[in-house]
């Protein structure tokens, strides 16, 4: 209270906002699960302090670690054309095939630093240095070594439609550090050295995007050849309503954990962790007439898998339409997995179709009918499993205050079941928002960022408040 009384009499001005959340899963067999996130921020002219705080804990009898717990703190400060940020830091090289820190909410995914992080952009220029330690979590769990250590940094130039810049990240490795880690080759004290060069032009339409980059150090006790190299590489052109979009991209011996996930295999993940793999993607996106837009999908990517042959395949389409006050849209995806070990998809098969309909029934209400089918063969032994998922949604909301939906899912083929469960959502003004959850919800693979995780089966209760001040 002293410390506030005297900024506020020194002529800071001082601002705070935050928000705390709290999420509970209670489930039919007896376990329960909470989760609380406390956030909040105290900032003035050319200073931030923040904070977040997350806490989880679960019966001893559930799926889950039993407990654990999550600090991030950030000290700001910017004046002028500098920025330091000491405490939590996320910084970004280049595209990220050297580093990329940041948070992904759909796999609970988050990936920092606890450091120090210092930014200078005079005009044009723009320079980055940072040292720290790293961290990632998967649904609050440490994935990989908690004493490594990485610095590094960038520079990088802008002007007019051109933008070119180089990086450079030291990995420190202390002997064993990675106690909880995916990570399936040992680990030895040692340095990897990485760098990479990147450039950007966006004129008319025309747009590319090139980076390169290069490793030492890739495991020495394992392989006579420690040097890796990346490379990623997008081209766009854009004519009247259409985009036409290429991606090539190869990772081999670049592997680490900290690296932005590629962007032409399904799901954002690795098909070898990057050790050994190459891919391609081509998408074409545009509009048919004034109210439809059509999206066209295909990509590959292939590596090896202990000395067999990997790859991840898939060919998308999307049609959105709208009449009037009406929106449709349909979608058909078909994908093939073959040795992907770094998603656990060894021989998977699979085709989705996908139909939904907005529309207003009365008033400020909408209805929202959605059905999705999908098509799997799974070969894990001398077997295949086959077998198929139908989801309908029936929903009625009103915008933003309200949303209301009855979820059906069905199995059936080699293996059958039946699920369904009944999901609310209430935003009661600018400060608190209601999420309700009540039945069954099968089991699935959540893929985003970079990496999966199976969501157990669910049959219970959830609920999650957010109140924001």
């Amino acid at each position: 209270m002293i410390a506030w009384l005297l900024l506020a009499v020194a002529g800071f001005n001082l601002y705070f906002t935050g928000s705390n959340r709290y999420e509970y899963w209670g489930y039919r067999d007896g376990y329960t699960w909470h989760l609380e996130t406390l956030q909040a921020d105290v900032f003035g002219d050319a200073w931030t302090l923040g904070w977040t705080y997350v806490y989880y804990r679960t019966a001893e009898n559930a799926p889950f670690p039993a407990r654990n717990q999550l600090l991030k703190y950030t000290l700001e400060w910017a004046p002028g054309a500098w920025t330091l940020r000491l405490g939590t830091v996320e910084p970004a090289l280049g595209r990220g095939l050297l580093l990329y820190a940041g948070e992904e909410e759909t796999a609970l995914l988050d990936r920092f630093v606890y450091g120090a992080q210092v930014e200078f952009a005079p005009g044009a220029w723009n320079f980055l240095a940072f040292a720290g330690v790293p961290r990632s979590y998967v649904f609050y769990a440490p994935q990989h070594g908690l004493q490594d250590r990485l610095a590094g940094g960038q520079v990088q130039y802008s002007r007019g439609a051109v933008t070119v810049g180089t990086a450079y990240l030291l990995e420190t490795t202390v002997p064993n550090a990675r106690e909880a880690t995916l990570d399936l080759i040992p680990q030895d004290s040692r340095r990897s050295h990485f760098g990479a060069l990147f450039g950007h032009y966006q004129k008319g339409p025309v747009e590319v995007y090139l980076e390169g980059a290069l490793r030492t150090g890739f495991y020495p006790a394992l392989f006579a050849d420690t040097l890796g190299y990346g490379g990623y590489l997008y081209a766009g052109y854009t004519r009247g309503r259409w985009t036409l979009g290429l991606e090539l991209e190869t990772l081999q011996r670049l592997q680490h954990p900290y690296m932005l996930p590629p962007a032409v295999d399904h799901y954002g993940v690795y098909l070898t962790n990057g050790d050994q793999e190459a891919g391609a993607g081509l998408t074409l996106s545009g509009r048919l007439g004034r109210r439809t837009e059509l999206t066209l999908h295909a990509s590959r990517i292939q590596g090896q898998y202990l000395n067999q042959d990997a790859w991840i395949q898939e060919a998308y389409a999307a049609l959105q339409t709208t009449w009037r006050t009406h929106s449709v849209h349909l979608s058909a995806d078909a994908i093939r997995f073959e040795n992907a070990w770094a998603a656990g998809l060894y021989h998977r098969t699979e085709q989705t179709v996908e139909a939904g309909w907005m529309a207003p029934i009365f008033g400020a209400w909408g209805l929202d009918l959605k059905v999705q089918h999908r098509r799997r063969r799974d070969q894990e032994g001398a077997e295949p499993l086959r077998y198929a998922d139908t989801d309908l949604t029936f929903g009625v909301s009103r915008y933003p205050v309200a949303d209301l939906a009855l979820v059906l899912q069905q199995r059936t083929g080699d293996t059958t079941a039946r699920w369904i469960r009944l999901d609310a959502f209430l935003h009661l003004g600018n400060r608190w928002d209601l999420a309700l959850t009540w039945g069954k919800q099968r089991q699935d693979l959540v893929c985003s960022g970079g990496v999966c995780r199976y969501e157990p089966e669910f049959d219970g209760l959830r609920a999650k408040v957010i109140l924001r001040f």
